[in-house]
């Protein structure tokens, strides 16, 4: 089973919605709408800012091959790249797949596996506030790093509009990860579908 920082943002934000994205007949569903769509081409626009305005280097590998990714992402951390664009980080665990793609990872000083410099992830979001769907996000990509590099991250970041840097506290959010990864799981596994209950506009 393959559970990525999409189908978790997707559960935060409805968990009906994340069951369908994994059983539900993709036939069925439909185009997003006018208004998502501007959002999309909004967020687009405010990293492609971002990156105008930093140096990096991107992992290259076939379309959608996530292994090549992670093994091609992992061969720039080896060589101490100091910032990488759109990595893939992978992570296998009882039976489990963890897929993310943070939006850039840098390398800062410390210790890790990887010799006397670790990475710290950062995600660009378009929202002027750090929401908690955003925070969990940068904390799940910092779960795989661990994975990888042999050592938690002490911060990880979201990139705002507006606000700019916004320095997410992992020790308080990795309970609250490991809460909903738990729950999305049992979901999943056990093909329980979330019953219809339209607790907020994202879940319609």
């Amino acid at each position: 089973m393959l559970l990525t920082a999409q189908l978790l943002l997707s559960y935060q934000r409805c968990h009906r919605q994340a069951f369908l994205e994994v059983y539900a007949d993709k036939s069925q569903k439909t185009g997003p709408s006018d208004f998502l769509n501007k959002l999309r081409q909004d967020r687009i626009e405010h990293q492609q800012h971002f990156f105008a305005t930093h140096t990096w280097v991107e992992p290259e590998y076939p379309r959608s091959d996530w292994q090549a990714g992670a093994q091609a992402t992992l061969a720039l951390m080896k060589a101490g790249v100091p910032k990488i664009r759109r990595g893939i980080l992978l992570m296998e665990q009882d039976g489990v797949i963890y897929q993310s793609r943070p939006d850039l990872l840098t390398k800062v000083p410390g210790e890790s596996d990887l010799g006397d410099w670790l990475y710290v992830p950062t995600d660009i979001r378009l929202s002027k506030r750090p929401k908690l769907e955003y925070q969990i996000l940068v904390t799940f990509h910092a779960h795989l790093l661990a994975s990888i590099q042999g050592i938690y991250p002490e911060t990880a970041y979201l990139y705002l509009r507006e606000r700019g840097i916004y320095d997410v506290n992992l020790i308080l959010n990795q309970p609250k990860l490991d809460l909903l990864l738990a729950n999305l799981l049992e979901i999943l596994q056990h093909r329980q579908e979330p019953e219809v209950f339209i607790v907020n506009n994202r879940c319609n």
